[in-house]
């Protein structure tokens, strides 16, 4: 390197003495750590192998590891007696498991073509062939029956709901009924039925099994004709008059139904329809009940406006009448709380006067003694004043007052006049202003 460059390249410090005693004191005391730590663990270590070799070779120890070996032996001697007959129990057993299994599945085999399984939703009917019982007079409910193969044949019946529709998208259309007055009206209707609790087995009896459904549909069509026919076409424009007579329905339809064992549960008229000429008027019929009770309902509204005119001009006169009793209760309280005030400024006017008589009497006695007392105070002074000059300090008294109650703006004396006295002389002073006799003037 140049001159140049080692003048510009960095220079570090030098580390000062002091720096260098520290770390070396430093590396000393972690020597000594380094070394006591391992004279530390080397005593460790030998500590801990005397202590092994000393439980190891203790006499429990020993008497621990012969009682072993004496258990292994014996655990060998046992093994070697008990292994036949444990070969023979595991050989019995497993024969008996492989038959158990074979007759659980001898069981489950004879049970699947020995039981009849009916399913949720359904009931079942059991008709034996050969034992002269026909239909069996129960129901079986959903769940596992005995049914032996040959000899009994199972039929399956719906235990829930089914429904009798008469809609314009299915094949029969809507339900066609007179009405009373002579008029067609088609009826959209859903009827729920379901066949009655343990009399399924009756209905296979009637052998009813595949024709229940056409004849619940003909025996409801025929009910549903002879009642509803009895409503008129304006009936049925009514909600309340059409769902009476559907409740009433419903109770012989049930009754024509109980011969065959089946139950409806409701008729739900869904919709009323009639031909389109007779729609016309009875939409008219409509409007015209409608003007009726529309009119009706002024009527009762101008009934209603009427009376509450009448009302509010009786509650008016009764307001009037009751303004008209509280202004004269409020003139006749005035009038009493006017006279009770005057009444009672006139008692206040006399206490007034009597308490301002009393204290102008008070006043004038006060005055009285108040002037009674200064003349006797003037009198006092007067004669204190007159011992006071009486006394030998009266004409100093005397000159003091005059002095305090004589002011001069200017006072000019001649100095070269005899007649002027030394101002320090207090006696020819007090003599000039006639307050003591001065010497020059005292008698002689």
């Amino acid at each position: 390197m140049s001159s140049t460059e080692e003048e510009q390249a960095p220079q570090h410090p030098k580390p000062s003495a002091t720096t260098e005693r520290r770390w070396a004191r430093l590396w000393k005391a972690m020597g000594e750590m380094t070394r006591h730590a391992w004279i530390g663990a080397r005593e460790l270590a030998r500590n801990t192998r005397l202590r092994i070799v000393a439980i190891w070779i203790h006499p429990q120890a020993l008497a621990l590891r012969a009682r072993l070996r004496r258990t292994g032996q014996s655990a060998r001697a046992l093994g070697a007696a008990v292994m036949p007959r444990l070969k023979r129990s595991l050989r019995q057993t497993v024969l008996l498991g492989g038959a158990c299994a074979l007759i659980i599945a001898l069981v489950l085999g004879l049970g699947r073509f020995s039981l009849r399984a009916i399913p949720a939703g359904q009931v079942g009917v059991r008709y034996s062939k050969w034992s002269g019982e026909g239909v069996s007079m129960t129901d079986f409910g959903p769940g596992l029956h005995l049914s032996l193969p040959g000899v009994h044949k199972w039929y399956e019946l719906p235990s829930g709901s089914e429904t009798l529709s008469w809609r314009p998208d299915q094949e029969d259309g809507l339900l066609n009924v007179r009405t009373s007055d002579g008029t067609s009206v088609q009826l959209a209707l859903t009827i729920p039925y379901s066949i009655v609790e343990n009399e399924a087995h009756l209905l296979m009896a009637k052998g009813l099994r595949s024709t229940f459904r056409e004849q619940a549909r003909a025996l409801a069509e025929q009910v549903l004709g002879n009642d509803l026919g009895t409503l008129s076409s304006e009936d049925y424009s009514q909600t309340e008059v059409r769902s009476a007579l559907s409740e009433q329905s419903l109770t012989s339809l049930n009754k024509a139904l109980a011969g065959i064992h089946l139950r409806a549960e409701a008729i739900l008229v869904e919709s009323v329809s009639f031909s389109p000429a007779f729609e016309k008027k009875l939409v008219e019929t409509q409007r015209e009940r409608q003007r009726s009770r529309v009119l009706i309902a002024r009527q009762l509204e101008d009934q209603e406006q009427q009376t509450i005119l009448r009302r509010r001009s009786a509650i008016d006169r009764e307001l009037l009448d009751r303004r008209i009793e509280l202004d004269v209760e409020i003139e006749s309280v005035r009038a009493a709380g006017q006279a009770q005030a005057a009444e009672r400024v006139r008692e206040v006017s006399k206490a007034e006067n009597e308490l301002r008589a009393d204290a102008d009497r008070d006043y004038e006695l006060l005055i009285a003694e108040g002037e009674a007392a200064l003349a006797q105070t003037k009198q006092e002074e007067a004669r204190f004043r007159g011992q006071i000059l009486a006394g030998p300090g009266g004409p100093e008294y005397l000159a003091l007052e005059a002095a305090r109650s004589t002011r001069f703006k200017d006072v000019l004396m001649d100095s070269n006049d005899p007649r002027v006295p030394n101002p320090l002389n207090l006696d020819l002073m007090l003599g000039l202003f006639g307050l003591v006799q001065s010497p020059e003037n005292a008698p002689q």
